[in-house]
This record gives C-alpha cells, sequence and structure tokens, in this order.
C-alpha cells in the first residue's frame, strides 16, 4: 500500500516555482544604437557598439566570467576594464543592448539563470563628464531588475562577474 505524504506549503510553493517555464531566448537589433543616460560624455569602444550575435539563449550561449582577483575576494572595476582591454576580451563581452534585452525577460528568468548575482556588460563602459568611467550591470532588487550604472574606482567582488558569449575564447 502507498502512502501518501503532504507536502508543506513552502515546498509546493517551491516545487511550483521550479516548474515555472522561463524564456531565455533574446534578439537584439545591432543597427540601432542603446540609449545611454544624459550624464554619459562618451562611450569608450564604440567600435564595438554594433558587433555581437543577434539571437541567442542567455542560459546556454552567455557564461559567466571573473578575474582571477575575483575568485577570493575583489578587485577595482578599472583593473577588470584593463585586463579584458589587453587580453582582447571586450567583444566577448556583453554591451548595453544585451543588458536592456536581457531586463525585458523578467526577474523570474534573470533569477533562474543569474541567480543574485549583479552581471556586468563590459563592451559598454562609458565616461562622465570629468573622466570617470562607469559600466552598466544588472541585479534584481525586490522582484526588478534594475540597470545601474557601476563607477570603475569600486571593487567588484566574486558575486559580480561579466556576462561573455560561451563560444568566445577565454
Amino acid at each position: 500500500m502507498a502512502t501518501k505524504t503532504a507536502l508543506g506549503k513552502g515546498k509546493v510553493e517551491a516545487a511550483l516555482k521550479q516548474e515555472i517555464p522561463v524564456k531565455t531566448i533574446v534578439r537584439v537589433s545591432r543597427s540601432i544604437k542603446p540609449a545611454y543616460p544624459d550624464w554619459m560624455k562618451k562611450v569608450m569602444y564604440p567600435m564595438l557598439e554594433s558587433t555581437g550575435r543577434t539571437d541567442y539563449d542567455i542560459a546556454k550561449d552567455m557564461l559567466l566570467w571573473l578575474h582571477d582577483e575575483q575568485q577570493n575576494g575583489a578587485v577595482a572595476g578599472l583593473v577588470i576594464n584593463k585586463y579584458l582591454q589587453e587580453h582582447n576580451l571586450l567583444e566577448s563581452c556583453g554591451n548595453l543592448q544585451d543588458a536592456l534585452a536581457i531586463k525585458k525577460l523578467g526577474a523570474a528568468t534573470f533569477k533562474r539563470v543569474f541567480g543574485k548575482k549583479s552581471i556586468y556588460f563590459w563592451k559598454s563602459v562609458v565616461q562622465r563628464q570629468g573622466g570617470c568611467l562607469f559600466v552598466p550591470s544588472l541585479c534584481v532588487d525586490h522582484d526588478t531588475v534594475m540597470l545601474d550604472w557601476r563607477w570603475l574606482l569600486y571593487d567588484l567582488g566574486g558575486g559580480q562577474p561579466a556576462v561573455r558569449f560561451a563560444s568566445s575564447k577565454s
């Protein structure tokens, strides 16, 4: 005789949340320049602005990359930016267009694919009046995907990886 076991309310809700399918496919029009914030003075890598894949699955085609110093600590954004430049890795990174497309997928998709991380889009580093550099990032706050701009003088730790396309060289 089979016995039935009752799942607690929290376990049922957790099971239902896991079963809800999420959309992870994005389409990006690389021919349209993204809308940068009004305070932006200069795009640092304008030649990369229209490069990248147009259709991809964020769960399969993207990876989260950390600088060696982020593995067990934190490192200034300026150091990460310089490393990506010197090792020709910027082209494989996501940009503001990718960030905006991922943001549209919503919090459930973001949490399922990226967890509680803040993810960074290094191809779209911008300069503000006065010379300060900023990189766009996404995170979830109260079930809303938030776009933010991080000053590159700040340290970034292991929960703040770069978004890169998986088919690119490491």
